[in-house]
């Protein structure tokens, strides 16, 4: 068996989405989509996102009619909003095009 090579340090370090969705799609393809999520999620894995970042995926949704897909709307994001990370799960759908004061009314 490989054995990975790991990270150093205590800094994140910047990688771009695009890659971060070769990895996503890699593991879809492979068929371990749901092992690596409750994998992750039993791990207490995550990642900080930059507010850049988070605004480009809610401008993608919302631009390409994604935002109200059924399969989005089930997933649940226990995300924080900007200062608060005590919040209750939401779905990923609500967390993107919420009830918050932006534009897209989104509450982070």
């Amino acid at each position: 068996m490989a054995t990975p090579s790991y990270m150093k340090g205590r800094k994140p370090i910047k990688i771009p989405l695009h890659s971060v969705m070769d990895v996503v799609r890699m593991i879809n393809d492979l068929g371990h989509s749901d092992q690596f999520r409750e994998a992750a999620e039993k791990k207490g894995a995550f990642v900080t996102v930059h507010r850049e970042t988070v605004n480009f995926v809610k401008d993608y949704l919302v631009d390409n009619d994604l935002h109200v897909s059924k399969d989005v709307a089930d997933e649940p994001l226990a995300a924080a909003s900007r200062d608060d990370s005590s919040r209750a799960p939401r779905s990923l759908a609500k967390r993107i095009v919420g009830d918050g004061p932006d534009p897209y009314h989104c509450p982070f």
